[in-house]
């Protein structure tokens, strides 16, 4: 158990402390698999076995050298044959086994893959009125990794019981062939006690010793997996500090982007393409485009979650991983479009990933109180305490995105990023919005990722984005008067 806790917590701690680089190319389901799974098998089909395999192997020492020492010809034969039954057997179920458990492997990634998407989706699966085909299929993968499961139990069962068979009619059969011969029956019934002796008790342990080696081969497809996850992780930039980070406040002027270029892994096709841009502390901007257009990779290297693959980020003309990308995120609040809430309280997601013992009441009513909550959390019974259930399902999509902005507000930020962070609210909503963003022109610095013309009509300078190019820039009547595309992208906002 310790050994489990101890790699569980390793690995968690490289997924927090890794590039978000590789977090964009892997799967969350699948990772969330190597805890519940992967290092569940490790743990039992590897450490549990190593304790047992020396303790079957302890055990056969003494009644096999007996038995060599009684007959020496006969013990070793008899031991020869008895293993290489065994072994053989071994070795052509491991085979089996394994490809199974590596089909298995795969099955465990599909259902809870499908879980997820079915039980966190409910609401469109319900208004899809397909609830039956999601039953058909859900039904197709459970009960192929059910019988695959059942399938990998019984054949692990065959050393066991086919060398026990094997041995009772061995003890039969030489029993019978020295009665027929005429033994010595004094003689016959001593080496019929030590063969008796050793067929039930050795060849047990025997079959024992077998399985916990057929257990670990079988835990071999899950451990090489793990094995592949942590040296891709190692390999990828990252930096394991337990200590926690507590940053002063710092003075700065302006972030530039310089010759920035940017390729995601995956992809042959650059995403950004020599991008030059100039952000100063304190002003709204826009970052404006159609889709794939490149506004959230800018924002991304912006940020310090990318890093650029051409170019250099700049802040006050230092580079950005040289002033600190900790120290430069830990003054940064992020709005998502869709708010990341979960099952826990209304102060705990506000003060999101504080210890609840540490969290500032006071401080999270004020922030609720700027998004215009706090009447509406002083009116629950719990209050701040009041639980908001499974991704917030008691609130609404509008409340949910409330919370995440004052959640932003709770860091003190003096960048915040929104990343089309009112479109759950209604019209009174995004204004009142806007207008606390307003107060805060000149102490906060907002970034804006705008998929609607109504986000980007009060913004004090816009980034106009294309096929990865910064393709003009400026205030929304120059962009209006003066570009086709930044036209063209308001006009369709407006008749859509």
């Amino acid at each position: 158990a310790n050994c489990q806790t101890r790699l569980g917590n390793e690995l968690l701690k490289y997924f927090t402390f890794t590039d978000y680089e590789w977090h964009i190319n892997n799967n969350s389901v699948k990772l969330m698999n190597l805890f519940t799974t992967h290092i569940s098998y490790w743990s039992k089909g590897n450490i549990k076995q190593i304790p047992l395999v020396v303790g079957y192997t302890s055990t056969l020492i003494i009644p096999i050298v007996s038995v060599i020492n009684l007959s020496p010809k006969f013990g070793l034969i008899f031991l020869f044959l008895i293993s290489f039954v065994l072994f053989k057997m071994l070795k052509v179920i491991r085979k089996k086994t394994n490809f199974l458990s590596n089909l298995q492997r795969v099955r465990v990634d599909q259902i809870n893959s499908f879980l997820v998407e079915v039980i966190q989706g409910i609401k469109d699966v319900k208004l899809s009125n397909n609830e039956r085909s999601f039953l058909k299929r859900f039904d197709y993968f459970y009960k192929e990794f059910s019988l695959g499961r059942a399938y990998i139990d019984n054949v692990n069962l065959l050393p066991v019981s086919s060398v026990l068979m094997l041995s009772q009619l061995g003890i039969v059969t030489i029993g019978t062939i020295l009665f027929v011969s005429n033994f010595n029956a004094n003689n016959l019934v001593g080496i019929m006690s030590i063969i008796a002796l050793f067929a039930f008790k050795v060849i047990p342990l025997l079959n024992r010793l077998g399985n916990s080696l057929n257990n670990i081969s079988n835990s071999s497809v899950y451990t090489k997996v793990l094995k592949k996850v942590f040296e891709e992780v190692r390999s990828s930039n990252y930096r394991i500090d337990n200590n926690e980070y507590r940053f002063d406040k710092f003075e700065w002027h302006s972030l530039s982007l310089n010759e920035v270029s940017y390729k995601y892994p995956s992809s042959e096709k650059k995403s950004l393409n020599k991008i030059n841009l100039d952000i100063n502390k304190g002003s709204h901007y826009g970052f404006v485009g159609f889709s794939g257009a490149g506004k959230s990779t800018t924002v991304d290297i912006c940020n310090g979650l990318l890093k650029p693959t051409e170019g250099e980020v700049l802040l006050d003309g230092k580079n950005l991983s040289e002033f600190g990308i900790k120290k430069w995120q830990s003054r940064i609040g992020y709005v998502p479009q869709e708010p990341k809430i979960n099952d826990l309280t209304i102060k705990e997601n506000v003060a999101f990933g504080i210890e609840p013992s540490k969290i500032d009441e006071k401080k999270v009513f004020k922030c609720l109180e700027i998004v215009g909550l706090k009447e509406f959390v002083m009116k629950l019974p719990k209050g701040l305490s009041s639980s908001i259930g499974e991704r917030g399902k008691l609130l609404s999509g509008g409340q949910l995105q409330l919370i995440s902005i004052a959640r932003a507000l709770y860091k003190d930020p003096e960048i915040i990023i929104l990343d089309e962070a009112t479109t759950s609210l209604d019209s009174i909503g995004q204004n009142f919005i806007r207008q606390v963003f307003k107060n805060l022109k000149g102490k906060v610095t907002v970034l804006t990722i705008a998929h609607q013309f109504s986000n980007i009509k009060y913004v004090d300078h816009i980034f106009l984005f294309d096929n990865g190019e910064l393709v003009d820039q400026g205030d929304l009547d120059y962009l209006y008067k003066n570009s086709f595309l930044f036209k063209k992208f308001t006009d369709f906002q407006l008749e859509n």
